[in-house]
């Protein structure tokens, strides 16, 4: 099924299969591993290089290729890896379409964009003597012009002459000394002996008495802010007076009494935190013999004392925290037990002074926790007692909610 003649073969050439995607010889008619027929795969190929060769090898397909044209760059096909050239559009071999080369892959130089080579030119030996002499001539002139007239005449002294001094430049050299010697100025040196070398003898003693000076100045300154006596400043007004006669709260009160006696002590603001301290006792004692009594006034008076306290830490506030935890243990009673026998009698448990707890027993008519509490009658489920300490108060005292003013 091939071709009989294997000089017409081409070496290397190939077609893919579109059946099993191997590759066969373009010459083949059939696919030497599936069988399908490439006959038409074939003949689309040969047409495909002929056209190539036509495009490749003639100019507007008139004219052969000059044999003194360097021949084209190749690169591989992306398909077939078969070699084609880098301008080629669609590989020849397998027509697989290839695109324009990218941009990047040109080089171009100077020469082909249009533009001409950049030449340096290099200053001559002749220029750069012309150049010495013309500085030599200035650095001369300039003498001349800060020396006095008389030193000038006695000393007749004229520039030496130098034998490129009077060496003409042309155009180019002439540019090229302007550049000189705009970008290397004259350094000239002057003679000692006139105003400005007198100044330049005086200047540092002088820089040195003005920095002394400064200092001596900027020290006395500081001496002077630093000694000076503090301006007074006028007391501000104690709040805690006008909060009293407010009726404030009296925790606020007594805070801004004490603060105020901290930082302006005087024994007017004396006077006023102890009013406030006064008021605060009262507003206790208020709470714990209020009547009618309930025990929120207990827990009340409990938390004013504890705020007191914190804010102002003296032997007073002291006093009374102790004062109102006291009252607090000794409603602290709780009902036990009750024995209903003739006479009936009742066990109940209470917090000492000492803050110890106890269980007594008691009858009608008796008294308990310093003789405080007296015993009017006793029942099932609890007792009554009179507190003697506060106008006879009457409480009854149960099992499960203890002390209860009645």
């Amino acid at each position: 099924m091939t071709d009989a003649n294997p000089a017409n073969r081409g070496n290397g050439s190939a077609v893919v299969c579109p059946s099993c995607h191997m590759e066969s010889s373009k010459w083949d008619r059939t696919c030497r591993f599936c069988g399908e027929e490439l006959h038409s795969i074939t003949e689309n190929s040969q047409d495909q290089e002929a056209s190539t060769e036509r495009e490749y090898n003639s100019d507007g397909f008139t004219a052969p290729i000059s044999p003194d044209r360097e021949p084209d760059k190749l690169r591989l096909c992306p398909s077939c890896r078969m070699q084609i050239s880098i301008l080629a559009v669609k590989c020849r071999y397998c027509g697989e379409e290839v695109g324009r080369p990218r941009a990047e892959q040109r080089s171009l130089t100077i020469r082909d964009l249009g533009g001409e080579t950049v030449m340096h030119v290099a200053p001559s030996k002749s220029v750069i003597d012309a150049l010495q002499a013309f500085r030599e001539e200035e650095h001369a002139t300039q003498l001349e012009r800060n020396t006095p007239a008389i030193k000038r005449k006695k000393d007749n002294r004229t520039p030496p002459a130098h034998p490129g001094a009077t060496a003409q430049l042309d155009a180019s050299h002439a540019s090229l000394a302007s550049i000189a010697m705009e970008s290397k100025p004259f350094a000239y040196v002057q003679e000692s002996g006139g105003p400005s070398g007198w100044f330049e003898r005086l200047r540092l003693p002088l820089y040195i008495t003005a920095g002394v000076l400064a200092l001596c100045l900027a020290g006395f300154g500081l001496f002077w802010y630093l000694g000076r006596p503090a301006p007074e400043m006028g007391v501000p007004e104690n709040l805690a007076k006008s909060m009293l006669s407010q009726g404030v709260a009296i925790v606020e009160t007594l805070k801004v009494a004490e603060q105020y006696h901290r930082r302006y002590p005087s024994d007017e603001s004396l006077a006023v935190l102890g009013q406030a301290r006064d008021r605060l006792r009262a507003e206790v004692d208020r709470l714990i013999n209020a009547d009618p009594f309930k025990m929120e006034c207990l827990r009340e008076a409990s938390a004013l004392a504890s705020d007191a306290q914190r804010i102002d830490p003296s032997t007073g506030t002291v006093a009374l925290v102790d004062e109102v935890a006291r009252e607090v243990r000794a409603y602290c009673v709780m009902l036990v037990d009750v024995d209903t026998k003739d006479p009936p009698a009742a066990q109940v448990r209470v917090t000492n002074t000492d803050r110890t707890v106890s269980e007594i027993k008691v009858k009608a008519g008796e008294t308990f926790y310093d003789n405080r509490f007296k015993v009017e009658a006793v029942s099932t489920n609890s007792i009554y007692v009179v507190d003697s300490m506060r106008n006879n108060r009457r409480l009854r005292i149960t099992r499960t909610a203890g002390m209860i003013p009645m």
